[in-house]
């Protein structure tokens, strides 16, 4: 049952990221219009969404479409130049998970609240990736360290 909420997540996600538009071609032979002006000049040009929406979408689709799209970053055999630039935004510019995420999984991991761990925990991160993100904290000791 699981998969089938993740598949239905994905297709969701998909669809609003212009990506209807390829499964209703596929399947009925029908081109749906993108929404925006860009998309709409991008995919009247080349029949395909546009990179920035690519992006996006494997940014929404969360850790292991990331890591696909940095994989893909790296096939300039495969991919036009406007895909990889976009792709490669996926090594290291990618948005951070917001902080009251990530409070609750460091808590459910270390079995404690974080102010009973730590003096002072910043909420804002110093780098996001794929499958985590760092954020400076200080020990009761004194020490500083990254989370």
């Amino acid at each position: 049952m699981k998969e089938l909420w993740r598949l239905g997540k994905i297709i969701r996600i998909m669809g609003k990221h212009g990506f209807g538009d390829i499964t209703e071609r596929l399947f009925k032979g029908e081109k749906k219009r993108p929404v925006d002006q860009e998309a709409k000049e991008w995919t009247a040009k080349n029949g395909f969404p546009s990179p920035q929406r690519v992006r996006r979408a494997l940014e929404e689709l969360g850790p292991s479409f990331i890591k696909l799209g940095q994989l893909m970053s790296t096939r300039a055999d495969i991919f036009p130049t406007e895909y990889i630039e976009e792709f490669t935004k996926l090594q290291d510019q990618v948005p951070p998970v917001p902080f009251n995420k990530i409070r609750d999984i460091i808590q459910k991991e270390l079995r404690r609240p974080l102010e009973e761990i730590f003096a002072e925990f910043t909420s804002e991160s110093m780098a996001a990736a794929s499958v985590a993100q760092v954020h400076m904290a200080k020990l009761f000791s004194g020490e500083q360290v990254a989370v």
